[in-house]
């Protein structure tokens, strides 16, 4: 047994939150763990569901040095990071599974943590009302006639028929994000005339991996428009399953995207689902003003309503934005590590990528460059590899491969003749138990 005090201390701790059983002080079963653990361990992580209040008083109670946590919510999905003791010194937080609510906590409202990661979370805001809260006002409108109630009726034309209440929580959200930034009522408390000037933002890292990825970078950058974001330096971004662009538009992303001229590093993963496919004409036109070209710069107190329209649709067209993403890259990378679909080096763009990348006016602060495009082979989409494939089918698959791995070396090979180092795309949170993010095992022997 490991009996050096520095080695316990860093060694990853586990408690974990059952809230399936009926007790007035939850925090019992909780106090009956942490007597096995010591008070100074630095590493910590929360299971099976998020504390109550009273349990995230047990913890600090306990807790002296806690630098790195892991909120896993579970199956309840719930967030409740309100009462997260400010005492400890926090690094990293990262929150699990948490879905559809607005943070609490002044770690992270307050942008006091230096490493922010959401994985598989869904939903989640930076600013405004609580679910709750949101909830509460649209009754409260129903009531007073200011808004009509949204119904069904269930089992109609039966005995069992009744009338059910719909209330969308992303609608009402997204109702709230529209009135605020695009002007039409702003909130009394919402300050000058964009934002009230808030301290700078202590974060230097946020990791957000899959589902809503995209929206909730997007949702993160507008409630922090005020802040100096001089220490925000590494962005990672995962999103290939298509749930992206229900709160917000494309444009907006890659409007962003290029303002932020403050990051050195972005790690970003991308499939053939990702982007919307183009809209039409008129809907460009609609969704058009998300932030203007003369725009000032992310975190440097931009106005509001410059990067605002979020609406989307689904009559889509084929899309060039994952084509011409290169095009949006922040200029001012040091270390890049992109991964994409296979289909990425079919496109009539695709030359213009192996251009840039052998350019040294492109990226010109660029040192370091990982490039993989192995997505979106499968028919499914998987990176799963199919009990039952045909012969075909795997020709197929194969052929894609070999076309994208060629096109990666031309990539690889015009950076590395500029002085940029090319290094193999790995991501630290990728193992076993997530298979679909693994590398294709195809890759390396083609």
């Amino acid at each position: 047994m490991d009996t050096n005090p520095d080695s316990i201390r860093q060694r990853r701790y586990h408690v974990s939150i059952n809230h399936d059983y009926d007790d007035t002080a939850p925090e019992k079963e909780l106090l009956s763990q942490l007597k096995a653990i010591p008070k100074d361990v630095e590493d910590l992580v929360i299971d099976e569901d998020v504390p109550f209040d009273s349990e995230w008083a047990a913890l600090g109670d306990h807790f002296t040095s806690i630098r790195n946590i892991e909120v896993n919510a579970g199956y309840n999905e719930y967030l409740r990071d309100e009462k997260l003791p400010l005492h400890w010194p926090l690094e990293r937080i990262c929150f699990t599974s948490s879905c559809g609510e607005a943070f609490r906590s002044p770690w992270i409202l307050e942008g006091r943590i230096k490493h922010l990661m959401l994985f598989l979370t869904s939903g989640l805001r930076f600013e405004g009302p609580t679910t709750l809260e949101l909830l509460q006002a649209n009754q409260e409108a129903i009531a007073q006639g200011k808004r009509e109630k949204q119904t069904f009726e269930a089992h109609k034309g039966t005995p069992d028929q009744q009338e059910i209440e719909i209330m969308s929580v992303p609608d009402l959200v997204h109702e709230w994000i529209s009135d605020k930034y695009a002007g039409k009522s702003q909130p009394e408390d919402s300050g000058t005339e964009s934002h009230p000037k808030l301290p700078p933002m202590q974060l230097q890292k946020l990791e957000i991996i899959e589902n809503d990825a995209i929206d909730t970078f997007i949702r993160f950058i507008l409630a922090n428009l005020s802040r100096d974001m001089e220490n925000f330096t590494t962005l990672v971004l995962r999103s290939t399953t298509g749930l992206d662009f229900y709160q917000t538009a494309p444009q907006t992303f890659k409007q962003i995207l290029p303002q932020l001229t403050q990051l050195r590093t972005l790690v970003l993963t991308v499939g053939k689902k990702t982007f919307p496919e183009e809209k039409s004409d008129k809907e460009q036109n609609r969704g058009s003003g998300v932030l203007s070209d003369h725009g000032r710069e992310v975190g440097k107190a931009g106005t509001a309503e410059e990067i605002a329209n979020t609406e989307s649709s689904s009559e889509k067209r084929e899309s060039d934005l994952l084509t011409n993403l290169y095009t949006y890259f922040p200029p001012n990378l040091q270390s890049l590590r992109f991964r994409g679909p296979a289909s990425l080096v079919a496109s009539r763009a695709w030359p213009r990528w192996v251009a840039a990348f052998s350019s040294s006016t492109f990226l010109p602060g660029l040192e370091s460059l990982s490039f993989l495009l192995d997505l979106d082979v499968c028919e499914n989409g998987s990176m799963v590899e199919k009990k039952i494939k045909t012969a075909k089918q795997e020709q197929i698959e194969m052929g894609a491969l070999r076309k994208a791995k060629r096109g990666c070396e031309k990539v690889c090979e015009g950076a590395r003749a500029r002085g940029v180092e090319v290094q193999a795309f790995r991501d630290h949170w990728v193992g076993e138990s997530w298979p679909d993010f693994k590398i294709d095992h195809r890759w390396e022997g083609l």
